[in-house]
C-alpha cells in the first residue's frame, strides 16, 4: 500500500484492500467498480479457484458495506445480465440501472438509444424504497447526461464519476470513504485527492503512482504560492501602516 494524503493505493491483491478496510472496520459510503468476472473453461481447476475467490472478495465487500453505502458497477450490454445475477446472488439489491451514451446512434421510431450505452449498475444492501440521497428514484430516463461521453481508455469516465459521487456524497466530507475496487489508470483516487475525499483505490498499473505523484506536487506548488501571496499581503500592510506612522 501507497498513501498519497488522503487515498491509499494497493498494488498487489484486492483481498489485502478489502482486510484492511475490515480491519479499521470502516464502512465504504461509495463503491465503484466493474467487475470483471474470471471466465471459467470447463475441468480447469485454477478457472474455478479464480471464480470462486472472486466470490469471496464479493462476500467481504457485502460484510462492508451498511445502509449508507452506494455501490456503482460499470458495465457494458454484453455483461449486463451476468453482472447484475453475480451482485444479486452475493446479497445486493438492484436499486436502477443508469446509462450513458458513447455515440449518437438513436432509433426515432421507438425513441430509444441501442448500442451506444455503457451502464452503471446501482446497487445497496437494503431494500428500503425512501432514501435521503439523489440517484436512488427511477425516472422516466435512466441517463446520467445528456451528452456523449468520450471513453480513451478503460477507466471510469470523468464526468460519470463527478456526477455518481456528488449525488451520493454525505453532507460531511468527514463521512465519506470511497472505495474503487477496479482502478485501471487511477480516476476515482485523482477525483478524491482533488476534493479531499478519504479513498482506497485498487489498480495494478503503474501509471496511478505517477498520476497522483504529479497531481500531489501540483497542490503542494499550488498551496506554496497561495501561502507566499498570502505572506507578501501581510508585508505590504506592515509597510504601509509604518508609512502612515513615519508621516
Amino acid at each position: 500500500m501507497k498513501s498519497y494524503r488522503n487515498v491509499s493505493v494497493f498494488n498487489n491483491e484486492l483481498r489485502d484492500m478489502l482486510n484492511y478496510i475490515k480491519k479499521l472496520n470502516e464502512k465504504p459510503t461509495i463503491i465503484i467498480s466493474s467487475l470483471n468476472i474470471p471466465k471459467v473453461k470447463r475441468n480447469n481447476l485454477l478457472d474455478k479457484m479464480k471464480y470462486f475467490k472472486f466470490i469471496e472478495d464479493l462476500e467481504i465487500l457485502y460484510s462492508l458495506c451498511n445502509y449508507f453505502t452506494h455501490i456503482y458497477i460499470f458495465s457494458e450490454i454484453e455483461n449486463l445480465s451476468r453482472d447484475l445475477q453475480e451482485m444479486e446472488n452475493a446479497g445486493f439489491k438492484l436499486r436502477n440501472i443508469l446509462s450513458y451514451k458513447i455515440g449518437w446512434k438513436y432509433n426515432k421510431e421507438e425513441k430509444l438509444y441501442f448500442d451506444n450505452l455503457n451502464y452503471v449498475l446501482f446497487f445497496t444492501i437494503d431494500n428500503i424504497k425512501v432514501r435521503d440521497r439523489k440517484l436512488n428514484v427511477r425516472r422516466q430516463t435512466n441517463l446520467l447526461s445528456d451528452k456523449v461521453i468520450k471513453t480513451n481508455n478503460k477507466d471510469y469516465p470523468k464526468e460519470i464519476i463527478d456526477k455518481l459521487i456528488n449525488n451520493s456524497l454525505m453532507k460531511s466530507l468527514d463521512e465519506n470513504i470511497i472505495v474503487d475496487l477496479n482502478s485501471v489508470t487511477g480516476n476515482v483516487a485523482e477525483y478524491c485527492l482533488k476534493n479531499n475525499l478519504k479513498c482506497y483505490s485498487f489498480g495494478k498499473d503503474n501509471i496511478i503512482h505517477l498520476r497522483l505523484t504529479k497531481l500531489l506536487n501540483q497542490l503542494d506548488n499550488y498551496k506554496k504560492k497561495e501561502e507566499t501571496k498570502n505572506i507578501d499581503k501581510k508585508q505590504l500592510m506592515k509597510d504601509e501602516i509604518n508609512k502612515l506612522f513615519k508621516k
